[in-house]
């Protein structure tokens, strides 16, 4: 169970990474190593604690924060080309990973409205 410990407090160390910045953002090396953490984790061979699950969920919010920044300058901005260039994308792309796995694998559904109000408010969905 000891490196199911190491892998969530390397986790928690990415969501601070994430939500340190006045914009949040996510590199994608860093999403890659996230990514390749919850792949680490597996949720069939022992439960994650209440508090284990709130850190997986905290950094699904963070990723969220991030596209939520990106759909907010892209609204605002209208400059589709500077929004849609591949470092955003794959911003983007990394953090939309990250966020399903934790609503997908852990069961997380309560996620989603959060991530629809998110989508709803910018009159994206």
């Amino acid at each position: 169970m000891r490196p199911q410990k190491t892998t969530l407090a390397v986790l928690r160390h990415i969501t601070a990474l994430v939500e340190t910045p006045a914009t949040p953002t996510l590199a994608p090396g860093l999403a890659r190593w996230a990514f390749a953490l919850l792949a680490h984790l597996d949720p069939t061979t022992g439960l994650l604690t209440g508090e284990q699950t709130s850190h997986l969920r905290s950094l699904a919010r963070a990723c969220l924060a991030v596209i939520e920044a990106h759909v907010e300058a892209l609204v605002a901005d209208g400059d589709r080309a500077r929004w849609l260039g591949p470092a955003k994308v794959e911003e983007r792309m990394g953090c939309w990973m990250i966020w399903a796995a934790v609503v997908g694998v852990w069961a997380q559904r309560d996620l989603e409205d959060e991530m629809a109000k998110v989508l709803a408010s910018n009159r994206i969905a």
